[in-house]
């Protein structure tokens, strides 16, 4: 999902006590993110000159990569490379607009609408949650749906985190065909984890009320993942808001 649409769900988000960005996390002061869309095959070509040689070195993020013309692209910016980035855009004639104005503001502001784990208000699904928080609640489901849920561990990732899942399965009746559902392979994109959670506690509260998803949970069993890549998605917490790798 495209990343402005998990930033506007955090923003609708209202909280009781803030969360503090953390010491050393990474700073987005200044950066922008463009939004353009390249309209013929000579400035598809000055943008992968662009991508292909200079995203590293300018420190250029692709929120929505280069794909074919007529394509909408997204680029985060930081503030040194934004001249030469304008450069670019002006040299092959595109015009972009700025999608964000300060990458900064937008994340602090994210993070101080994030509420502080509340046990005694439950699991609360409009909410993101750190890497702890979920690995809590998915502990606590096989107590609270005790006929439904069996817990299951991937293993262990790179830095030595287990890689917990949580298998759904109704009646009984043979050998069932397996579904799965994983989220959070990038480990920025918040909004996959929190969309993966909802959906498996909508089956768990659902199941026995509701004949749709009673027949689904029946039929099949399902395995979930909520936060497939846990180091990265840690690291999203504690060190830098876009970091999107392992």
């Amino acid at each position: 999902m495209a990343w402005q649409a998990a930033l506007a769900l955090a923003l609708l988000c209202s909280g009781i006590q803030a969360l503090e960005r953390p010491a050393g996390y990474a700073d987005f002061t200044g950066d922008k993110v463009l939004r353009f869309t390249p309209t013929t095959q000579e400035q598809m070509a000055k943008l992968r000159v662009l991508r292909d040689r200079w995203t590293v070195p300018l420190g250029l993020d692709w929120w929505r990569d280069l794909g074919l013309v007529n394509h909408t692209c997204d680029l985060r910016v930081p503030p040194a490379a934004m001249a030469n980035v304008s450069y670019v855009l002006h040299d092959a004639g595109i015009v972009p607009t700025v999608m964000i104005e300060d990458l900064q503001a937008v994340i602090d502001t994210q993070l101080k609408e994030l509420r502080p784990a509340n046990e005694s208000a439950g699991f609360d699904l409009s909410q993101y949650h750190d890497l702890s928080e979920i690995s809590a609640y998915l502990r606590s489901l096989p107590q609270l749906y005790p006929s439904l849920v069996t817990l299951f561990d991937v293993g262990n990732s790179y830095q030595g985190r287990p890689m917990q899942g949580v298998k759904i399965t109704g009646k009984a009746g043979g050998t069932k065909p397996g579904f799965w559902m994983d989220g959070g392979i990038h480990a920025r994109e918040w909004i996959a984890p929190a969309t993966v959670l909802y959906m498996m506690t909508q089956l768990l509260e659902l199941y026995g009320t509701d004949a749709g998803v009673t027949a689904l949970v029946d039929a099949y069993d399902i395995y979930v993942l909520p936060v497939f890549n846990v180091d990265g998605y840690a690291y999203t917490w504690t060190s830098n808001r876009m970091w999107r790798k392992t």
